[in-house]
């Protein structure tokens, strides 16, 4: 597409991640040799709660614990920064879905159900 670093390198799927429910890694930013990339993951099952915000709108600190459940001002506060809040799993006939995070977006992903499994 034409908003699609095409001199930045998107590191190819190298990783299945298996996690419990409340799995985490807190907010952050992909980088890839020392370079932040577009990065993308794909959910085969389970459910994850889903943080994006635009680069540089990090209002998280490293000790913040994941908003399952939000409240109406922090969903707005997400929403006037540019973010987005969502849940990302297949689809309901149990297809795989892939999320794209544009390089230099901060994104946090936690696993809400007893387990889940991406490849990224």
């Amino acid at each position: 597409p034409y908003w699609y670093d095409n001199k930045k390198k998107v590191p190819t799927y190298n990783q299945i991640i298996v996690a419990n429910g409340g799995a985490g890694i807190g907010m952050h930013v992909d980088i890839y040799k020392n370079t932040q990339v577009c990065t993308y993951l794909t959910a085969l099952c389970g459910l994850k709660h889903v943080i994006l915000l635009p680069p540089s709108k990090n209002f998280f600190s490293a000790s913040d614990k994941f908003p399952v459940y939000p409240s109406p001002e922090l969903i707005q506060k997400i929403k006037q920064d540019g973010g987005y809040y969502f849940d990302l799993c297949p689809l309901p006939d149990g297809s795989p879905i892939t999320l794209l995070m544009p390089s230099g977006w901060n994104h946090w992903l936690v696993c809400a159900t007893p387990w889940s499994c991406v490849i990224s």
